[in-house]
């Protein structure tokens, strides 16, 4: 079960956890700092990697890092599917474009990869 601590509206966390079992999703925890988001003295963990037992079957060595906060009060996340993964310098970081989403095609291209 995914246990999330929610002050500002329990209800809808209640929800959310609900959905989640439903679903049978499970976190996939993660490797690095504690703590996602920070501002001042406040610190909080936002991000979470979940996955269902199919995935976790697919990618049993996955690995979810919250890496080092730079330049912005949130930090970065990697997921790694194999511990062989290593990040390659070399080439250019993908971006993802929210307006690919509206492509006509979008889904037929994704289901191809």
């Amino acid at each position: 079960m995914i246990t999330i601590s929610c002050t500002t509206n329990p209800g809808a966390c209640s929800d959310f956890q609900a959905c989640t079992s439903d679903c049978g999703l499970v976190d996939l925890g993660f490797v690095g700092w504690l703590f996602t988001w920070r501002r001042g003295n406040l610190v909080e963990r936002l991000d979470r990697a979940l996955s269902n037992m199919d995935w976790h079957i697919k990618f049993p060595e996955a690995c979810f890092r919250h890496l080092p906060m730079l330049k912005t009060d949130h930090s970065p996340i990697c997921l790694q599917l194999s511990s062989n993964a290593s990040i390659n310098r070399g080439r250019r970081l993908f971006r993802f474009v929210v307006a690919w989403l509206t492509h006509p095609d979008f889904d037929n291209m994704v289901n191809r990869c």
